[in-house]
């Protein structure tokens, strides 16, 4: 081969080498400009709180989507590239308070130790409070991340409660699961079906009313603002009169006071909750069933959020004073609900026996009869 091709030769190689190094480092750089500074403040969160990138990859949200491919190299880069350290080091140190603490707050995943805790030192609680975390998060400070409130653990330990997680719980039989998977769907009417995104739609549309009303009552504002001379501007200061002071007024707090209730009323009934639980009083014909102002209130349930203030009635009736009450369940709400898998649209009815299943969207109740 003579000795000019051998050189054109060893140039083209040397060319091709070059572009595919200049290739490689415009990937990474175009790699490397995706990293948000919340991301990488993301990154170093979770990984010292559960030591695992496959976790962090399935468990955190980032700015965009990321592999699992990408994330390992940008924490690889993290840990050894000094100059890619500093560079997200001084752009996490320059993120203003609230970028840094919402980004604390949303990658600052439980470790198992704090898990630790909620599951085998605190386990199934009978009445859970904030005030109970608070003292556990003042006791367990050290054990405990920073960022911690007695509203995240509270909130942890409710999803460790409702997945059966807690040391005292047992994980029952499949046969005897309480999922909604495990409920026998009818066939409903389209108008049933539509009852949930007419109600999205119209609450969107009040929202829309709302700002709407709220932009014409600031325009005035903004147009005496816009100008030189604002109106306001040259007006005196009005002296503060003897009706209204200027020292703030101590708010009084409105003391409710209820009626204790009598031992020698009786019950012919109870519906029971994870944190709810009710006796039907055999001098009542009916009971409510919804959030706030009702007889069962399930604002203390787990996913209690999409059930209606009024969203089912339980009638009891008797043919003679000696015989044996009936209970029958009347769904007055535009969501759906289950008994025994059983599922009843607006208006629907179904019969209640001892120990039937209540399924109120994400909550579960037990109707179970008292024998006087």
């Amino acid at each position: 081969m003579p000795k000019k091709d051998r050189e054109r030769t060893s140039k083209r190689e040397n060319k091709s080498e070059v572009k595919s190094e200049v290739k490689q480092e415009l990937i990474i750089e175009r790699i490397e400009q995706r990293w948000q500074p919340e991301d990488d403040l993301k990154l170093k969160l979770a990984v010292e709180q559960v030591k695992d990138l496959e976790q962090v990859h399935s468990a955190i949200t980032f700015s965009c989507y990321f592999t699992l491919a990408e994330i390992e190299g940008r924490w690889r880069h993290l840990l050894t590239e000094t100059n890619i350290a500093a560079a997200a080091a001084s752009e996490i140190s320059a993120l203003s308070l609230n970028a840094f603490h919402r980004a604390v707050e949303e990658s600052c995943l439980f470790s198992e130790e704090e898990s630790e805790i909620l599951m085998n030192e605190v386990g199934v609680i009978k009445d859970p409070s904030l005030d109970f975390f608070a003292k556990l998060l003042q006791k367990n400070a050290a054990r405990f991340h920073s960022c911690r409130t007695p509203a995240s653990l509270y909130e942890q330990w409710q999803l460790l409660y409702k997945y059966r997680l807690l040391s005292d719980q047992q994980i029952p039989h499949p046969s005897q699961s309480l999922q909604h998977q495990d409920v026998l769907i009818l066939d409903l009417e389209a108008s049933v079906i539509n009852n949930e995104s007419k109600h999205r739609s119209r609450h969107q549309c009040t929202e829309i009313q709302r700002l709407e009303k709220q932009i014409d009552a600031l325009e005035p504002l903004l147009n005496a603002l816009k100008k030189e001379d604002t109106p306001y501007s040259n007006a005196p200061s009005r002296p503060p009169s003897a009706d209204h002071s200027t020292e703030p007024k101590s708010k009084i707090p409105a003391i409710s006071i209820t009626p204790e209730k009598t031992d020698n009323e009786k019950y012919c009934a109870q519906i029971a909750g994870d944190f709810t639980s009710f006796k039907f009083p055999e001098t009542s014909a009916e009971i409510t069933i919804g959030r706030g102002n009702v007889d069962v209130d399930l604002t203390r349930e787990i996913g209690s959020s999409r059930v209606h203030r009024r969203h089912c009635v339980i009638y009891k009736f008797t043919e003679a004073p000696n015989d044996e009450a009936c209970f029958l369940l009347r769904n007055t709400g535009e969501r759906p609900v289950i008994v025994n898998g059983r599922q009843l649209g607006l208006d629907g009815t179904s019969w209640l026996s001892h120990n039937s299943l209540i399924q109120v969207q994400a909550v579960n109740l037990m109707f179970r009869r008292i024998n006087s």
